[in-house]
This record gives structure tokens, C-alpha cells and sequence, in this order.
């Protein structure tokens, strides 16, 4: 089976051709399927329309998604406009009249289509819908200007986000912080420091273990106001525009308009939900923050002390460690090599998907590790994965799945897999040892691994054209599951824990320790999440509202100071990365996570568990609910009763 092209041979000089050589393919078979005669099928078609987006898919890998990992900035800029002329590109397919005619011929018997035909053109009749086909001529062409507005966002909020966050660290204020995180620093320079590009393990690392709070407060600073104020304005810019368009198409407001491509139900849904936990999760924070706060207390000497965003890391770290779960402890038992032979080996025993490398594979970069997503049970080839663990200068500092190549099943042109990339950014090998992990990395590690199951199981005989497709609310569901059942139950950590120097498992009291760790601050953590639903229902809700007045009062939920000087809206990426009117679903998945938690309660590495979630969440096909899919694996209707359990248990 032909492979996926990788990014790495590409040159910015070849970007903009080779993308162009690749719309021009999609193009020509576009064509085919408008110039087909009357008694055309739907799948005659779909399937051209399907294999079209799929070359355009594969040159997305190729040219567009280096913006986020390529080692060179001028391909990472020639990628970022890339990336917009793909989503331009695939978000116009249903404004063209040509197309939309011939879809219109072959869908006119929707008795004669099968479910999944039906739903590939309700979302093809969405998108039509969107682009304000009934309006008039003036609103037509201001609604395509704000469409170009959204369109355009992304390649001027990510540079902003993405570009290095540098600060001055001294050596007299390191304190505590894990001697890994240190030795990646590289030597003292002459003023007794560093100057250290700020990256996710990095901030954590220092938010739990810096004794010194100025140096905490810091990096706290530096890392949420990042971008700004160049992203709090686009942010703001985007609202405006999304407000708009719900205007001009008839609808509430945004998250109205954005509700049809969801699955939890729609406004008056997700309002039931987060009134029926807010309760529970106000309640039981109010009472972690006051222990975090006797803890800051008797760390500060300050009676008066008050518990702020570069603090609550620090405090409960502190309280992990009185439990017997040192922070830095769980990271000598989790070098990266260790928990990576574990993410591979419990793919296998659980969920049926062995890791095959590939080390004669070219890659980007001597780091990335090449695999085969393979069926254990038939031997089928899945998808090709690319694994890029460590930080490096130019890479984005977080932790992300993307899609190098959507695949194609062969109905036209050849077959091929398709492709993924599981990016991190662990701390590279520095002093002569491995690099190891925290548990926060542990699961998002895991948690990226979910997504690359998920869309490498899926089922589905259609690609997903445009990204919101599938429902936001309910993408991060099976990915937080997995993400946490890895880094919080002891029975999962146990099987590829070990020590990075010894190479043994860790001793039975850190496990036990570990558990008790597991419930510390649960409330106060899932109110950052219902802060985040809050800002976002606030700035795509009917009514206009000041950024900063959302930022605000969103904030306020979690019963913290506001810190000033910028907007954590500007850096809450998710806005503009697809999860706007959707936000809730990090909440909202929360609560699902743990309803599929109570399959794998008696044995979290159950084959049989893991089978049976495969079959049922996994690869339900996206264009099918995906809450019929977790309604068969629980045999019942879904339920907050195990997330508001976990709460009040503390």
C-alpha cells in the first residue's frame, strides 16, 4: 500500500507549488463528478467529491501541518498559509453552485440512502445552509467576508501564540524545581542564569515545585498572557464576526447556529447539564481552596496570604507530597522510553491495536519515532504513526494529535493508510539521563493517543471535509479517558512504571499514595473547566459583551484572583481551534470519561472491557450519534452520577 509523503524533504520555496499541483488533482476529479451524466449514483458522486478532500487531506500533512513542528521558520511560515488556502479550500466546496447541483440530483430519493449517505448530506446540506445561499446579494457578500474573517484568524492567532515565550530564571531561584527540568536549561551563563524558552513542561514543572513564588508568579504570567495582545484581539475580532453571521443567518447567536453540529443536545441541554454540577463543584472547591490556603499560609507565614493562579500547582503538590506521592518521586519512576513501551504494550492487551516500529522510515527529526497502527487480531494495517515526544527549539510546546494524511479506501485511485502525528513536549535527554515524565505528561501522552485511536478506528466510509463535521462537545471524550486512565489509577501506572536508574517498580506505598493524590482539588479543577464554558457561552451568546468583561466573570467561577495584565481568553487556543460554542465539552466529557470509567472499574486492563469500548466508542463511524455508541457499551443511558460521585468523595 502506497505511504504518506513526509513533511520533512519539503523546502519553503516548494510549499505553495505543491500545494497548488495538489488542488489542481482534486480539482480535475471534481470536475468528473460535476460532468457526470443524469442517472449518476450518489456514490458515483460522494465518492469523487470524498476522494478529492482525501488529496488535499495528504498535501495538508505534507505542506501545511510542519507550521507546528518543523525545525525551519521559513517552512513553518510558508506552512501556516498553507494551512489557511486548505481550510479556504475546503470550506468552499459547498458554496459552489456546480456541486451543489449534482449532489442535489443524486440525493433527491433519501429513501434510497443508507443512514451514513444520509448524514454525510446533512452535513453537506449544514454547510450549504452556512453559506447564506437564500440571502441577498449585499448580505451574501458580507457574509463571505466574515467567513474570510474566520478563515484568516487562525493563521495570525497561532504565530502569535506559538512564537518562543523566553525568561530569565536565576540559579538562586530553582528551588525545588526537578533537577530533569534543570538540566535542560543547559549551562550557567556569566550572570548566575539562564534565559529559558518557556514550553508546557517547563511551566509545570515550575508552577508544582518552585519554592520561590516570585519565580512562579513569573512564568504563571508569562505563559497565560502569551500572544497578547495580538490574540486577545483576534479572539475578540472572532466573536464579533460569529455573532454576525448567526445574525445574518437567521439564529439566536452562535452557539444557536453551532448547535446542530453538536451531540449533547443543544442549549437548553448543555444548561441542564452544568445547573446540576455547578452546585456540587462550587461547594466542594470552596473547601479545597481553604486547605490549599492553610497550606499557603503556613508555607508564606503570611496569615493573610491568598491562594493565586501560580500558587494552587505549588500547594497541591505540597499536599500530594504529605500524602507520600512526591512529585518528583512519580517522575524517577516514569522515564519516557518505559512509559512509551507501556502506552504500546496496553494498546495491544486492551484495546487490540499493536505498535509495530518502523525505524527504517524517514522522519522530520532524529527524535520522532515511526510505527505501524496495526489490528492485532487480523494483522490489518490501520494508520502509519509518527511519534514526536521531546521539545525542541522551533516545535509548539504543547501536547497535540494531528492528521498527516486522512487515508483512502481505494473506491477511486489507489489505496493508502492513514497517517497521524502524536506530538509532546517532554524535556530532552540532558546530564546523561533519559528524560523522564510527570504525571501531567503521562496524561497527555495518553490523551493524545486517544484522538489517534479514535480517528484510526473510526469506521466511517466518508472523510471528515471540514473539521466541525464531528461534534467538539464530544471529541475529547474518549481522549480524556484514556489520558487519565493511565495517570490515575495505580493498577494502569503499576504495569509500566519503573525506576529510570534501577529500572524497578515503584514501592507499594507510592502507589497507595498516588491514590489519595488522585482526589486532591477534583472540584477546583473541573471549575477551570466550567470557566472556560462560561467564557466561551458568554462571548457566543445572543447578547454582544467586552472580551475583558467575559474573561472576568468567567474567571471569578473559580474563586481565585483575576490576574491582570492580559486575557486568559487570548490563550485559550481552543476559541480558534474549532471548539467555540463547544467549550462545555470539556466539562461535559469529564462527566462521560468517568461514566465509561465505571466498564473498566473491576480491571482497568480488561481485554474484554477494552474490546467491548473499541467496538462501541471507538469505531462507531462519525457519522453516526456518538452517544448511542456510549449508550450500547454502557447498556444504559449516560450519567453524571459517577462524576459528581468523584467529586464529593475528595
Amino acid at each position: 500500500m502506497p505511504r504518506t509523503p513526509l513533511p520533512e524533504p519539503v523546502r519553503a520555496d516548494e510549499i505553495e507549488p505543491g500545494l497548488d499541483a495538489a488542488i489542481a488533482e482534486a480539482e480535475a476529479v471534481l470536475a468528473e463528478a460535476v460532468h457526470l451524466p443524469n442517472g449518476a449514483t450518489f456514490d458515483e458522486v460522494v465518492d469523487r467529491i470524498d476522494h478529492a478532500y482525501r488529496i488535499v487531506g495528504r498535501a495538508y500533512g505534507r505542506f501545511a501541518a510542519p507550521r507546528r513542528f518543523h525545525h525551519d521558520p521559513s517552512v513553518r511560515e510558508a506552512a501556516g498559509v498553507a494551512s489557511e488556502r486548505v481550510d479556504r479550500w475546503t470550506h468552499g466546496l459547498a458554496d459552489r453552485a456546480d456541486l451543489a447541483a449534482v449532489v442535489e440530483r443524486v440525493a433527491r430519493d433519501r429513501g434510497g440512502l443508507d443512514p451514513e449517505q444520509r448524514a454525510w448530506i446533512a452535513h453537506w446540506e449544514l454547510d450549504r445552509r452556512e453559506s447564506g445561499g437564500g440571502l441577498s446579494p449585499a448580505d451574501q457578500r458580507r457574509l463571505a467576508e466574515l467567513r474570510d474573517q474566520l478563515l484568516t484568524a487562525p493563521s495570525r492567532y497561532f504565530p502569535a501564540l506559538w512564537a518562543p515565550v523566553t525568561l530569565r530564571i536565576q540559579a538562586a531561584e530553582i528551588d525545588g524545581v526537578p533537577a530533569a527540568i534543570v538540566a535542560g536549561f543547559g549551562s550557567l551563563d556569566t550572570a548566575g542564569g539562564w534565559t529559558v524558552t518557556l514550553s508546557d513542561p517547563i511551566v509545570n514543572a515550575i508552577q508544582e515545585s518552585a519554592a520561590d513564588r516570585g519565580l512562579r508568579e513569573r512564568v504563571a504570567r508569562a505563559w497565560l498572557h502569551r500572544g497578547q495582545p495580538e490574540t486577545t484581539r483576534i479572539v475578540a475580532e472572532l466573536a464579533a464576526a460569529r455573532r454576525e453571521i448567526a445574525a445574518l443567518l437567521g439564529a439566536a447567536s452562535w452557539t444557536e447556529l453551532r448547535s446542530a453540529r453538536l451531540a449533547a443536545g443543544g442549549p437548553r441541554a448543555v444548561a441542564r447539564f452544568l445547573a446540576e454540577v455547578e452546585p456540587v463543584l462550587t461547594a466542594r472547591a470552596a473547601t479545597e481552596l481553604e486547605t490549599m490556603r492553610a497550606e499557603l499560609v503556613a508555607d508564606t507565614g503570611d496569615p493573610d496570604a491568598v491562594v493565586e493562579q501560580w500558587d494552587w500547582r505549588y500547594l497541591e503538590a505540597r499536599l500530594g507530597a504529605a500524602l507520600g506521592a512526591d512529585a518528583e518521586a512519580i517522575r524517577e519512576h516514569l522515564p519516557l522510553d518505559a512509559v512509551l513501551d507501556g502506552l504500546a504494550r496496553l494498546s495491544d492487551t486492551v484495546f487490540g491495536v499493536r505498535l509495530e516500529p518502523r525505524p527504517e522510515r524517514p522522519t522530520w527529526d532524529a527524535d520522532v519515532r515511526a510505527v505501524d497502527l496495526v489490528d492485532r487480531d487480523s494483522g490489518r494495517l490501520l494508520g502509519e504513526l509518527f511519534i514526536d515526544p521531546l521539545a525542541r527549539d522551533g516545535k509548539d510546546g504543547s501536547a497535540w494529535m494531528d492528521a498527516l494524511d486522512p487515508g483512502d479506501p481505494g473506491r477511486i485511485g489507489e489505496p493508502r493508510p492513514p497517517a497521524f502525528i502524536l506530538a509532546a513536549s517532554a524535556p530532552p535527554v540532558a546530564g546523561g539521563r533519559p528524560p523522564t515524565l510527570s504525571l501531567l505528561e503521562v496524561d497527555q501522552l495518553f490523551h493524545e493517543y486517544g484522538h489517534v485511536l479514535d480517528f484510526a478506528l473510526d469506521r466511517s466510509r466518508y472523510a471528515i471535509v471540514r473539521e466541525d463535521w464531528i461534534p467538539f462537545d464530544w471529541v475529547e471524550a474518549p481522549s480524556l479517558f484514556l489520558g487519565l486512565w493511565a495517570s490515575q489509577d495505580a493498577r494502569v501506572l503499576a504495569t509500566f512504571a519503573r525506576h529510570v536508574d534501577t529500572g524497578a517498580p515503584p514501592p507499594p506505598e507510592l502507589f497507595a499514595a498516588l491514590e489519595r493524590r488522585t482526589r486532591l482539588n477534583a472540584a477546583f479543577r473541573a471549575l477551570r473547566y466550567l470557566a472556560m464554558a462560561r467564557v466561551d457561552q458568554l462571548l457566543h451568546g445572543p447578547q454582544p459583551i467586552p472580551i475583558e468583561e467575559a474573561d472576568r466573570e468567567a474567571w471569578a467561577v473559580q474563586g481565585i484572583p483575576y490576574v491582570e495584565g492580559g486575557t486568559f481568553v487570548g490563550s485559550f487556543l481552543h476559541l480558534v481551534g474549532g471548539y467555540d460554542a463547544a467549550a462545555y465539552g470539556f466539562l461535559w466529557d469529564q462527566a462521560l470519561r468517568d461514566d465509561i470509567g465505571t466498564v473498566f472499574a473491576a480491571d482497568p486492563t480488561s481485554p474484554d472491557a477494552g474490546a467491548a469500548y473499541r467496538e462501541h466508542v471507538l469505531e462507531v463511524p462519525w457519522t453516526e450519534d456518538p452517544l448511542d455508541g456510549l449508550r450500547r457499551l454502557l447498556g444504559r443511558d449516560w450519567s453524571v452520577a459517577a462524576f459528581l460521585a468523584r467529586i464529593e468523595r475528595g
